[in-house]
């Protein structure tokens, strides 16, 4: 901590503590107390404390903070002496105006039909069934059992002395207590005063029931313990030969008793008293409480309340109204006389409990002494900032300075290497003495006090930039890391594992492991107190100490090495100095740790350290909306008893900005629980830890969620189920599911729309073209049927003219000449009849379907007509039924029709023949069927037949023959 004189010059201005105290905590009117005089405690459900005030009313604290219950908030009276919570988590107080009742919300106080200052309740106490007694300051008893209220006093088997207490042994019974008249139990229905010699003309204060069923009466001659029907005393101490007014048990199941000059702690025959020269107080104990945690609370009579949880640090040196000093080194003798070099005061020497100052009237060159190692020989050298070096050895003080050859007169740190060498740290260099002169070795960095050898023998030294090695010959950088090789280095230890552990001025810890090459950073971030580090040191456990200027650290780890929990120590656990100084951390031959303060020295008590395992108990204690606190039963069931907590909460989409507060009561040390939570199906993961008690969410979306919150006490201990709240955000309209339904169904319809719409305009601009390219075609094919039948049908018809008239000039032409000219006139006009059907298929009316149903009725009327077969033509198509076939398919079906109504000429033996049409929606049906004797379907084949189905094919149409001796059926169903 040592940096410069002005700051020597300011510390020895910092004011010494006079007594040396124990680790007694006050808390009182300036900590938000309500009232100074104290007259009851008594620990709740939920970890809270209840502190009844005279005058101030009732004080629930919360281990940080009061909050004062008066008569504005219903409370019926301000002085209340006795409070007490039920088995059904309700507080009853009893006040100079009755006995009063708070279930969380309202206040009510029980009329006992007592008048005057019978109605100053005194005492409260619940039995073993849940009935409520309670006794007045007059004298007499009154039981509440359900809603009876029934009052004992003289007239009924009881006393009218003044009752001093109530309360019940391990078998359920109750025992009442009086000032003047002994002891009494209560029997069902009647009271019976309880005989023995220790009871007689002794006043009976309290009555305590410990953990173990041992029931205790306080009395103005002592303890006395009752064991069945015997009676005896606790002990006959001469300590507790004295009147003992109020009785309380710790966790460690030590008894605390109070007295008129204090309290005692007493285990097993063994006893200490804390009077006010301890801390303590110096003014009457009204009551004891210990918590769940172990701490106990003590209320007085005028200094308000006490907490005591144990000693994890104790002073060590000065006491009995001596002032405790600045300690800035520790070194041990071997006859273990501890050594203590102070800033101003010279050098403590404590031999068992004698303390005794070495300063410069005895020989030393400075009373500063800021650095100190003991030597092989047993001699103390001591380090001082501007004076040289001081060897001490049997009362024999020997200086060392420039003067002896000391390169330097200011020592700020010193070693013992494992050869028996000192080594110095100064301003101009290192210094080694080897037990006859001193060597010096310049470094090109400033040192800053750091010191420490390896065990592979390396020396380490720390400076103003990083941590340099030293062979003998030169210093060389130990560490080359970027973030520790510029920061001054204040101290430096190593562990069983190698591991090299470097504390810096700002930056926390790094440890390093030169084997694996493992670097590692360690601040204020992963729960040190600070990242100020002055010194390091492990005890025997291999639990790492770390001197801070706000308390020590304690980091302890697990099996394989890495860190388990860091835990804070400062003034709560009695280390009072909260300042640690460099090099000013020592482990003592016995292993017990040693630390100097700016108030003295510390020892840590290990076997006081014992682990909190106590979860604090989380719960809610409010829920805001937009940083208000409102009346939630406009949008919940109802709310918890005892806080503002809303169940079944349903909000509106509006009403989206939470803040969840919440309490993780752990009296031991309340400010260093810590807190993790997160809303179920909005959050991914827990909350870092953190220390603040409030969660504020906003723009909470809809839906159903769950908060939840845990916390840990300062041992780093979890709740294993961490507390919930069930809430619902209401989506708006427009976030509701069938919201965007309606959205998306109308969308679709949208889309459906503009897609038709343009689908049909595109089609629309397709069938315009179409309608073109028809047009088009209609005209090519109606210019080429032209054509063909002007061309091609002119050319056959000259042609058989020109036969007929070739034949008639040939009147003498020879048989072979005529048949020739038969055959040229057969060809040509077959050909101009099948031309015909070309010509006519080429024309675009010949597309429509009944165009094509006229040609073949034509044909078939003609055709049969000339062989006396009755034909017979009709078609059914409705009106407006205009059906085109796709182009050059009309051909096919003139065709396939053609080729039946030829076979039945040729093989039917027809004189009947029905050829007709159907037409529905988009399907055509041609039919035609003859009255003949039919053909065997086994024998539906041939060239003919064959050409009919390939045709039918082609048009993607379905023909089907059916034939019987009753006539041949040819069906032709197609698609328009």
């Amino acid at each position: 901590m040592f940096r410069t004189q002005a700051l020597l010059i300011i510390i020895l201005l910092l004011a010494r503590i006079g007594q040396a105290q124990h680790n007694f905590v006050q808390y009182s009117v300036q900590n938000g107390l309500a009232q100074s005089q104290v007259s009851d405690i008594c620990e709740d459900q939920f970890g809270y404390l209840w502190f009844a005030t005279r005058g101030g009313g009732l004080s629930k604290f919360d281990g940080t903070k009061f909050h004062n219950i008066t008569i504005r908030d219903g409370l019926k009276s301000n002085i209340v002496y006795k409070v007490i919570e039920d088995s059904k988590g309700n507080i009853w107080a009893g006040t100079d105006e009755g006995l009063t009742k708070y279930d969380g919300k309202v206040f009510a106080t029980m009329d006992l039909n007592l008048e005057g200052s019978f109605n100053v309740i005194r005492n409260i106490f619940e039995d073993t069934y849940g009935n409520i007694w309670a006794s007045s300051a007059r004298g007499g008893v009154s039981l509440i059992k359900d809603s009876t209220i029934a009052t004992y006093n003289s007239s009924n088997g009881f006393t009218d002395s003044v009752v001093s207490d109530i309360a019940s042994d391990k078998l359920g019974k109750v025992y009442i207590s009086t000032i003047m008249d002994g002891l009494y139990v209560y029997e069902g229905a009647n009271f019976k005063k309880v005989h023995h010699p220790l009871l007689r003309e002794n006043y009976i204060y309290e009555l305590f029931l410990d953990r173990s069923g041992r029931f205790y009466l306080a009395t103005h001659k002592g303890v006395i313990i009752k064991d069945g029907s015997n009676f005896r005393l606790l002990s006959q101490h001469p300590s507790l030969e004295q009147p003992i007014y109020t009785i309380g048990q710790g966790k460690d199941e030590h008894l605390w008793l109070a007295t008129a000059l204090g309290i005692i702690e007493y285990h097993e025959a063994v006893l200490q008293e804390y009077t006010h020269a301890d801390g303590f107080s110096n003014v009457g104990v009204t009551s004891i409480h210990g918590d769940r945690e172990g701490n106990m609370w003590f209320s007085t009579f005028g200094e308000g309340v006490y907490k005591y949880q144990g000693e994890i640090f104790s002073p060590v040196g000065k006491q009995d109204n001596e002032s405790q000093d600045v300690i800035l080194a520790i070194t041990q003798d071997p006859q273990q006389r501890m050594y203590f070099g102070t800033l101003g005061g010279g050098m403590l020497v404590i031999d068992g409990k004698k303390v005794t100052s070495l300063t410069m009237n005895d020989g030393l060159s400075s009373n500063s002494i800021i650095s100190a190692v003991t030597d092989k020989s047993g001699a103390v050298w001591a380090g001082t900032p501007g004076s040289g070096l001081n060897r001490i050895y049997n009362q024999i003080i020997d200086t060392y300075s420039t003067e002896e050859g000391l390169p330097d007169s200011y020592i700020f740190a010193a070693m013992r290497d494992f050869s028996g060498s000192l080594w110095f740290a100064s301003r101009k260099g290192l210094l080694r003495y080897n037990g006859k002169k001193f060597e010096i070795a310049n470094s090109s960095v400033r040192l800053s006090g750091a010191l420490l050898q390896l065990k592979d023998s390396t020396l380490l030294i720390g400076t103003s930039h990083g941590v340099m090695q030293y062979n003998g010959k030169v210093f060389t950088p130990f560490l080359k890391d970027k973030l520790f090789s510029q920061q001054e280095i204040l101290s430096l230890a190593q562990d069983e594992k190698g591991t090299v552990w470097i504390g810096s001025n700002g930056k926390g810890l790094c440890k390093y492991n030169a084997e694996s090459n493992s670097i590692g950073y360690i601040s204020e971030n992963d729960g040190l107190a600070s990242n100020l580090i002055y010194n390091l040191i492990f005890d025997d456990g291999g639990k790492l100490f770390v001197g801070t200027e706000k308390g020590i650290d304690k980091i302890t780890f697990d099996s394989l090495g890495k860190i388990n929990a860091i835990r804070n120590f400062n003034q709560t656990e009695g280390f009072k100095g909260v300042e640690a100084n460099q090099n000013a951390a020592y482990k003592t031959k016995d292993g017990s740790i040693l630390f100097g303060s700016v108030m003295g020295v510390y020892r840590y008590n290990r076997e006081i350290d014992v682990p909190n395992t106590h979860r604090p108990i989380t719960h809610l204690t409010n829920v805001k909306l937009f940083f208000e606190s409102i009346d939630w039963s406009q949008y919940s069931d109802s709310t918890s008893q005892w806080f503002n907590i809303p169940q079944n909460l349903v909000l509106p989409h509006d009403k989206n900005h939470l803040i969840f507060e919440f309490l993780g009561s752990s009296l031991k040390n309340p400010d260093k629980v810590r807190y993790r939570y997160k809303i179920a199906n909005l959050d991914a993961a827990w909350s870092p830890i953190v220390s603040s008690t409030q969660a504020i969410y906003n723009n909470i979306p809809p839906g159903k969620y769950t908060f939840m919150v845990k916390s840990s006490n300062d041992e780093g201990v979890w709740d294993e189920n961490p507390v919930t709240l069930l809430f619902e955000i209401k989506p708006a309209l427009w976030q509701t599911w069938y919201f965007y339904l309606a959205l998306g169904i109308f969308a679709l319809i949208i889309i459906r729309i503009w897609n038709n719409y343009r689908i049909g305009r595109k089609l629309k601009q397709v069938m315009q073209i179409e309608n073109i390219k028809k047009e088009e075609r209609d005209k090519i094919r109606k210019r080429m049927a032209r054509d063909f039948h002007d061309e091609l049908g002119n050319k056959l018809a000259t042609i058989s003219v020109s036969t007929n008239i070739l034949s008639y000039a040939l009147k003498d032409k020879s048989k072979e000449v005529e048949s020739l000219l038969h055959t040229i006139e057969s060809s040509s006009k077959y050909l101009f009849s099948g031309t015909k059907d070309f010509i006519w298929s080429i024309d675009m009316h010949s597309d429509n379907v009944s165009e094509i149903f006229s040609y073949l009725k034509d044909f078939g009327e003609d055709y049969f007509g000339k062989v006396n077969i009755d034909f017979y033509a009709e078609q059914n198509i409705g009106e407006k039924q205009t059906k085109s076939l796709p182009a050059g398919c009309s051909r096919q079906v003139v065709m396939i029709f053609k080729e039946g109504m030829t076979n039945i000429l040729k093989h039917a033996e027809a004189d009947s023949v029905h050829f007709s049409l159907h037409i529905k929606m988009n399907t055509f049906n041609f039919i035609l069927k003859d009255n003949g004797k039919g053909m065997c379907n086994n024998n539906i084949t041939g060239h003919g037949l064959q050409n009919m189905q390939n045709r039918a094919a082609e048009i993607k149409g379905h023909l089907v023959i059916d034939s019987d001796h009753e006539g041949t059926r040819i069906t032709l169903e197609g698609t328009t």
